[in-house]
């Protein structure tokens, strides 16, 4: 991958090779060949890169507001193949079009957000409502979704409300610090009532445990993974997960990826 050296995440890559590989071996656990991908707030491309790589027929939608991070986005991602797999998206999601403000970290773009009004250290950026979007690229399915938008979350899963009824994704991956994923916080309760369950992704060292999350105290993790109650799960899922997530259904379990 092409990185800035000078960024956090750049800098880690380079140094190691990688950065947090447990996100994009949990969604590639939970791909199909032919899977689309909406990335929201791809960054310099790694999940989408990785999701390319190991879903030989996929396509990513990476949506990435960042001036400065487009142009290594878009690198990347046509190093791993040609344009007629990726669609790159230069904005921000919201529930509205028009102009928008970003204040950026200049040592961790990552960590960039989204600001309410232009100060020191914002960038002008483009805001797009969803439903825009999915429009103009004519898309028809989304597999999975993932979100990684600094706080911004909430903001998100309420501007696809519409298209997540519609398309109803497999897996959606996302950020919370706000602990608001419960079934009974503003993301938990949005995600039942579109029939998810909601599982604490837990980092281990050589596996990931998936928690299902029932209550607000349960929230005392970083990333989530909201899993479809209806869609059909992937054959090596159902192979060697899909009797936990069955037994998940009526009862609160650990169900380990390793």
């Amino acid at each position: 991958m092409i990185v800035d050296p000078n960024d956090l995440i750049g800098r880690h890559i380079l140094l190691s090779g990688q950065f947090d590989d447990s996100i994009p071996d949990l969604l590639v656990k939970f791909a199909n060949p032919d899977d689309v991908l909406v990335d929201v707030g791809a960054n310099i491309g790694y999940v989408s890169c990785r999701f390319l790589k190991a879903a030989p027929e996929g396509r990513v939608i990476a949506v990435e507001p960042q001036s400065t991070i487009l142009p290594l986005l878009e690198e990347n991602l046509r190093n791993i193949d040609n344009d007629s797999r990726y669609q790159i998206v230069p904005a921000a999601f919201s529930t509205r079009n028009g102009q928008g403000w970003l204040t950026v970290n200049p040592l961790n773009k990552g960590a960039s957000y989204i600001s309410d009004s232009v100060a020191d250290g914002t960038e002008e950026i483009r805001l797009c409502t969803p439903a825009t979007v999915f429009e103009e690229l004519a898309l028809e399915r989304i597999d999975l979704l993932k979100i990684d938008v600094e706080g911004h979350e909430l903001s998100v899963l309420t501007a696809c409300k519409t298209e997540l009824r519609k398309f109803h994704p497999r897996a959606i991956l996302f950020e919370d610090h706000t602990r608001q994923a419960a079934p009974d916080g503003a993301i938990g309760s949005l995600l039942t009532e579109l029939e998810y369950r909601i599982f604490g992704v837990k980092k281990r060292l050589f596996s990931i445990d998936l928690v299902e999350i029932q209550h607000v105290h349960e929230c005392v993790y970083t990333d989530y993974l909201a899993v479809s109650m209806f869609k059909e799960m992937p054959s090596n899922v159902l192979r060697r997960y899909g009797r936990a997530l069955d037994i998940g259904r009526a009862h609160s379990k650990h169900v380990r990826l390793s």
